[in-house]
């Protein structure tokens, strides 16, 4: 059986009241985190469910560590969600990597969205379980009840600060705590979905096209889900006909040149960044309803309409 209502409940105030002190942390305890590239959460909010790997169909961006995917086929009948955000995953495969960097995977998440989901409603509900670590392991397997649920070590699950030697693998895999559910997962229960950036926001709504409402897209408050550690877009908009772009780069990355593409119906130019912050003055917008696609280093960073001077007055 779920855990209760009264555990949930309990557990949230407990941890949102010990969570306070610390605003990027704030709000972990009442959540339960799904994160993806732009694509399949366009996809997920189409579909309006979240779907184990074995009923996903066509994976659009799999992000999954392809060698520990299958260290425990079990876990591809299970839709997953996180007890917090910012765990190891996010840290592999979160922003925009420079071609050059080692640690770059394809696919990667170069546009991450994150899916908010109601914590006390996933729980209490009749196909929910949770892990205490990651279910790729192979000797991980599902639990539920009350008694269970009170042996998770919440303080090691939280745990947001820096390791030791001797703590490192505990606190790693704690930060990978799940909860599972072997049935598809409703939009309906999440209370939000954030993106990083107004920008990235954008994306999304433009990749959704007339297909808004519930849940509400929001863009992040507090720096409390994402890393923020690889290359994004921090501003964009047009004036007077020439576009303006400022990013956010690597935090390996150093003064390294970052390649770009951007093009419309309009127009297209390429090359390398010499800064963060670039005017190009190649371009004559002269409908502010163009769309336009921002590539760096091949990955996609913006698509959409770019805001035009006049509209951020």
């Amino acid at each position: 059986m779920p855990i209760s209502a009264e555990l949930a409940g309990e557990h949230i105030a407990t941890w949102s009241r010990r969570l306070r002190p610390f605003p990027a942390r704030a709000g972990w305890a009442e959540h339960l985190f799904h994160s993806c590239q732009l694509e399949v959460a366009i996809s997920i909010l189409n579909d309006g469910e979240l779907r184990c790997r074995t009923q996903a169909g066509t994976l659009i961006c799999d992000v999954a560590n392809q060698g520990a995917v299958w260290n425990n086929p079990a876990a591809h009948n299970f839709a997953r969600l996180y007890f917090r955000p910012r765990n190891s995953f996010h840290l592999k495969t979160e922003g925009i990597k420079l071609r050059s960097d080692p640690y770059r995977r394809d696919p990667h998440m170069s546009i991450p969205v994150m899916f908010a989901f109601d914590l006390e409603k996933v729980l209490t509900w009749r196909h929910a379980y949770f892990l205490a670590g990651n279910f790729a392991r192979a000797a991980a397997a599902p639990q539920t009840g009350d008694v269970a649920f009170r042996a998770l070590d919440f303080a090691k699950i939280y745990h947001d600060g820096p390791t030791t030697a001797e703590n490192r693998v505990e606190i790693h895999d704690a930060r990978m705590a799940e909860v599972v559910a072997d049935h598809a997962i409703p939009v309906s229960m999440a209370k939000s979905v954030i993106c990083r950036t107004p920008h990235e926001l954008a994306t999304l709504k433009a990749g959704l096209g007339k297909r808004l409402g519930k849940p509400p897209i929001v863009v992040e408050k507090q720096n409390s889900l994402f890393m923020r550690r690889q290359i994004y877009i921090s501003e964009i908009f047009c004036e007077r006909g020439h576009i303006h772009i400022s990013i956010t780069t690597s935090v390996h990355a150093g003064s390294a040149p970052v390649s770009y593409r951007i093009y419309s119906s309009e127009s297209e130019q390429s090359g390398f960044l010499p800064s963060s912050r670039v005017r190009f003055n190649g371009f004559k917008a002269v409908d502010p309803n163009t769309v336009w696609t921002v590539e760096l280093e091949g990955c996609v960073a913006y698509r959409a309409p770019i805001p035009w001077s006049d509209q951020l007055v």
